[in-house]
């Protein structure tokens, strides 16, 4: 039979066409439409798809783990340094912009999806 080229994620391959009339196998050789990307979009998925994005916060989530382990033990011995409450702020404002970052990169997928 005859070979057609489609684009199939971005490389271009050669398909004989009867799979591209079968019903059963036609969707996967559909070619894929163009879309448009916004920049912040894009520098947001970078970012957070980025695997030492993900460390930072998971070394942010378990240092942020250890101080409130140590805020407890000092409120229960009686003293109260100033410090882990302004800390405390700190791991707010880096959650808070996880937050943001990644509502900019995913959307409702992250809202719907859980």
């Amino acid at each position: 039979g005859r070979l057609t080229t489609v684009m199939s994620q971005g490389v271009e391959i050669e398909v004989p066409d009867f799979l591209l009339t079968d019903k059963r196998t036609a969707h996967l050789f559909i070619k894929e439409p163009e879309v448009f990307v916004p920049l912040y979009k894009r520098v947001a998925l970078t970012i957070a798809s980025n695997v030492y994005f993900e460390r930072f916060i998971g070394v942010i989530i378990v240092t942020n783990a250890i101080m409130l382990g140590v805020e407890t033990e000092d409120k229960i011995r009686g003293v109260l340094p100033p410090w882990p409450e302004e800390l405390e702020y700190g791991f707010l404002a880096v959650y808070v912009l996880e937050m943001i970052l990644r509502i900019l990169a995913y959307d409702r997928v992250l809202i719907w999806d859980g």
